[in-house]
């Protein structure tokens, strides 16, 4: 590293070593090139498709509406790592929705979200699904319940790791509610021993 460069500036800062501290710090600090986390460009090379899709579940009498992601178990291969959940409502009262998982999701329609790499061929789609489902007694395991602000939104971080057969949807906790969540994850075939167990 040369002089001047960012990380040298920090490294004299933090260190107060005169001039370019890379040399003198060689055996404690060295550069370190962390792949997939600094270039999400770069995902394209490893066949990691960067995705993105929403599901709308209307509002029904006496029914609680939900909105998810699942990876059929008919793709055999495929882990969809969901980033965040963003939820959002017009509607002009708060209201609680249930992040719920669990495997064999049932659905009362599917369907396909877009890359968010335009580099993939037009028309082709991703891997896991989008999906609605309308019940009184709601599937899955409730993991963690978050506030949805009137006429607002609320972001739900991850990383969930989803595998063939599973599925991650939110659901509301109110009869009658609309729920409307935009999934954005990355999918890509597990390599060996990524599923060992499962």
């Amino acid at each position: 590293m040369t002089e001047g460069s960012g990380l040298n500036r920090v490294l004299s800062q933090a260190f107060g070593v005169q001039g370019a501290a890379a040399p003198f710090l060689a055996t404690e600090v060295f550069p370190v090139l962390v792949m997939g986390n600094d270039r999400p460009e770069w995902k394209y090379l490893s066949d990691e498709r960067l995705s993105m899709g929403r599901a709308t579940d209307a509002a029904t009498v006496g029914q609680q509406s939900s909105s998810g992601l699942k990876v059929d178990s008919t793709q055999t291969r495929t882990l969809a790592v969901v980033e965040r959940i963003i939820c959002a409502q017009t509607a002009s009262t708060n209201q609680f929705l249930e992040v719920r998982s669990g495997r064999s999701a049932t659905s009362d329609s599917t369907s396909k979200g877009f890359f968010r790499d335009l580099r993939f061929r037009l028309g082709n789609q991703p891997s896991a699904d989008n999906f609605i489902h309308t019940t009184a007694t709601p599937q899955g395991n409730v993991m963690g319940i978050f506030a949805l602000p009137a006429a607002g939104q609320v972001v739900i971080e991850g990383p969930f790791v989803l595998m063939p057969g599973s599925y991650i949807q939110v659901t509301s906790q109110s009869t009658n509610t609309q729920v409307v969540a935009t999934f954005i994850w990355r999918e890509y075939a597990a390599a060996q021993g990524e599923l060992r167990g499962v």
